[in-house]
């Protein structure tokens, strides 16, 4: 009984110094990840010892490898190869090839099920010409692989790679995980009292995870046009770009793109891009940078402190990300720490697949989000704080909050207009109140007209992706039949709401990589944290209060109208009768004050704090690493 008495003891001093405390659970996270990690290889090398083989690389005889010309399915001249093998465990299979494009390859493995019947596992291979050679995870009891591939790649000097095989990815991401999991559970009476520490440890801690495994390529919506933006963001005319660069640009990781299949394939990828960070490669033409470019640029700065160093690129590359997830950290912790009411919503849908997605990549719409939530959060809380008068200050930091996230994209703006709403008694004269309002008005009217003017002059050319498409043409269309345009709108509207609103793919979606593995769970658990939650009642008399939610409604609708609107004059074609382009994360940003509309003090849960907070984080916990798992450690870590 002492003993214990003496380690809770120890525990509680330890906690008073949280540094000390984090830098101890660290070590203990990655003794933990290691010794999981060596298990695993002594797991692996027992299984390689099976049947007498040895346990270690070794090359492939030439008589056991027999390569053939054969005709595919739709008549194309393809090349077959077969290895056979007499059953043994293969960790890794490595070859060499030759290509003057890149190849998809098909690899067939005949192997045993559980039950020691035979059965086939397929496998597809992404060849890049630029390395030359790949390896391939198979971890199984193999008998023969077969491979399907272009019929003018050559493939030679094959391997197995049975040698002892430290992953350090796999101990990072064990070590994390663990590291989370302690923090959550030993703090979890501090991040009750304060849950926005508990949201930042686990954004960073994760974020940096979910950025050193994913692939050396732009794996979200557009990132890869985000990224060349961001590197060439000071210049314009004739920019010249680098090999790495436009590697990165041509080559974004789509939806019907064959990853890589190993760790080392990544390895290679990283060391082609190193390789050239500085050699010369194609020159492209850029403009100015429009209004939209200002939520890139503080990527650039750290990319291009990062070139200052002559670091090498995959570092520049990462160090843009690592940029954009610190800024939606940092901004998202001071949204949920001043926001009176909705913290742990707020907290959820921050911390959800999409989310996380958005900020480890090159992308502004985290800068959309994160902004326009610190700057609705303060209007929040100046709405709770009824008996305080708002300052000049509070008022320019609040317009401040809204231009920045709105830069990158104006139909968000409207928002701001919620400040129309402010009781008179929240300011000191009634001239304030009227430049404070008026402000907000003037404001949104402003930068809506950034983006409607340019369409209506007929400088914005409509988007090729989305077909024969002629914004001029639309606009007519569209002033000619303004009904039969809102019945399209409400059909689109009405179908997608479900998916859209209440987040089934707006937080779950992880771009090209597909939704997430238990995409269903994500709704259920921010519906279910929305609901239950303790409320704290805003102070608002009942006049104003259904003022708040009218005009809040309305802004929203809005907002969703202008999103639509804009898809459907830039990405759609010229008298669609359905709208293209529209994309579940353009919902992220009205969640929280969809949230505030529906905010119900009658229901609520009556938990203690720090048990709900450590509950709910555990859940965010096992969505956020099942996140990493399929989609992107398994492809590009093992």
């Amino acid at each position: 009984m002492s003993i214990l008495k003496k380690n809770k003891w120890s525990l509680e001093q330890l906690k008073k110094v949280p540094v000390i405390c984090g830098i101890v659970l660290l070590c203990v996270s990655f003794f933990a990840g290691a010794a999981i990690e060596g298990l695993y290889e002594l797991n692996v090398h027992r299984r390689e010892l099976k049947g007498g083989n040895i346990a270690q690389d070794e090359k492939i005889s030439d008589h056991a490898v027999q390569i053939e010309n054969i005709l595919s399915e739709d008549g194309e001249s393809r090349k077959s190869v077969t290895i056979s093998l007499k059953e043994r465990y293969i960790h890794k299979l490595k070859y060499s090839y030759s290509s003057e494009e890149n190849f998809r390859t098909e690899i067939v493995i005949d192997t045993k099920d559980i039950y020691d019947n035979p059965e086939n596992r397929v496998l597809k291979e992404a060849g890049e010409k630029h390395l030359n050679t790949s390896i391939v995870n198979i971890e199984d009891y193999v008998t023969k692989i077969s491979m399907i591939l272009p019929e003018e790649v050559e493939i030679h000097d094959f391997e197995i790679l049975n040698d002892w095989d430290w992953n350090w990815y796999r101990v990072g991401y064990i070590g994390v995980f663990v590291f989370l999991f302690l923090c959550i559970v030993v703090f979890r009476k501090e991040f009750g009292e304060k849950i926005e520490n508990g949201f930042l440890v686990i954004i960073l801690s994760a974020g940096i995870l979910f950025i050193a495994i994913q692939p050396p390529k732009c794996s979200t919506w557009d990132e890869h046009i985000h990224f060349i933006r961001t590197f060439q963001w000071l210049e314009q005319g004739e920019v010249e770009q680098t090999v790495s660069e436009n590697y990165i640009y041509y080559n974004p990781e789509t939806a019907d793109a064959a990853p890589f299949l190993s760790k080392e394939e990544k390895a290679l990828q990283i060391e082609y891009l190193n390789r050239n960070t500085n050699v010369q490669g194609a020159s492209i033409i850029k403009d100015k940078n429009e209004l939209s470019a200002f939520g890139e640029l503080h990527m650039t700065v750290a990319v291009k402190l990062a070139q200052l160093l002559h670091l090498p690129f995959y570092v520049q590359f990462v160090l843009g990300k690592l940029a954009n997830l610190f800024v939606y950290s940092i901004c998202m912790y001071w949204a949920i720490r001043i926001v009176p009411i909705g913290k742990k919503f707020l907290t959820a849908i921050a911390l959800m697949p999409t989310m996380l997605l958005q900020a480890t990549s090159y992308s502004y719409d985290t800068i959309v989000a994160a902004f326009i939530a610190l700057g609705f959060c303060m209007i929040v809380e100046e709405l709770y704080e009824i008996n305080r008068k708002i300052t000049w200050k509070k008022q320019a930091m609040i317009a401040l909050a809204f231009i920045i996230g709105c830069c990158s994209k104006p139909v968000y703006m409207p928002l701001c207009a919620i400040m129309l709403i402010m009781p008179k008694e929240k300011f000191s004269s009634k001239s304030q109140m009227y430049i404070c309002k008026g402000g907000a008005v003037i404001l949104s009217i402003g930068m809506l007209m950034t983006m409607l003017l340019p369409a209506v002059g007929g400088s914005v050319a409509g988007d090729p992706r989305g077909g024969a498409t002629d914004v001029g043409q639309q606009l007519a269309l569209v002033a000619s039949h303004p009904i039969s345009y809102f019945l399209v709108f409400l059909q689109v509207f009405f179908r997608t709401a479900n998916q859209y609103i209440f987040g089934f793919e707006s937080l779950s979606s992880l771009a090209y990589a597909g939704m997430h593995p238990v995409h269903y769970l994500i709704p259920v658990f921010c519906v279910g944290v929305a609901l239950t939650e303790k409320k704290n009642r805003m102070v608002l008399n009942k006049k104003t209060m259904i003022w708040y939610k009218g005009v809040l409604a309305f802004l929203v609708m809005i907002i969703v109208g202008l999103i639509w609107s804009a898809l459907y004059i830039c990405f759609t074609p010229v008298g669609s009768t359905s709208i293209a382009g529209v994309q579940p994360r353009y919902y992220v940003p009205l969640l929280f004050p969809v949230y505030m509309f529906l905010y119900n003090c009658k229901m609520e849960g009556k938990w203690k704090e720090e048990n709900y907070n450590m509950i709910m984080f555990l859940i965010v916990l096992f969505i956020t690493f099942t996140t990493m798992n399929k989609q992107f450690f398994i492809p590009y870590c093992l």
